[in-house]
């Protein structure tokens, strides 16, 4: 599976549905760290296949951060059943990256 951009409903769909969600809080279009971690996220989402979405939210268009209390980018977060399980922020590398998520899914 490769990682997508998702909206705030998109996002709030798949995770009431139960779904495993990877989300990359970023703003590529004016943060560099963001910019470097979209090539993580992307392999990360091919190696995990379909064991758990991945999406990017870019916190210029979206909303969710905020309730989620995220103030710095980038922010990944993992969601399962519901509940945020696992929460980054900043640059991680890929093997980190997998390691965490895959505890998970």
């Amino acid at each position: 599976m490769h990682s997508t951009t998702a909206t705030d409903s998109e996002l709030s769909s798949l995770v009431m549905a139960g779904e495993v969600v990877l989300v990359d809080f970023s703003a590529p279009s004016r943060c560099a760290p963001c910019r470097q971690m979209l090539p993580v996220v992307a392999r990360t989402a091919t190696k995990l296949g379909n064991r758990c979405k991945v999406v990017m939210m870019d916190t210029d268009e979206t909303s969710t951060h905020q309730s989620l209390g995220i103030r710095s980018i980038p922010t990944l977060v993992l969601v399962c059943k519901g509940q945020v399980v696992w929460k980054h922020e900043g640059l991680i590398s890929e093997a980190a990256l997998v390691k965490a998520v895959s505890e998970f899914c």
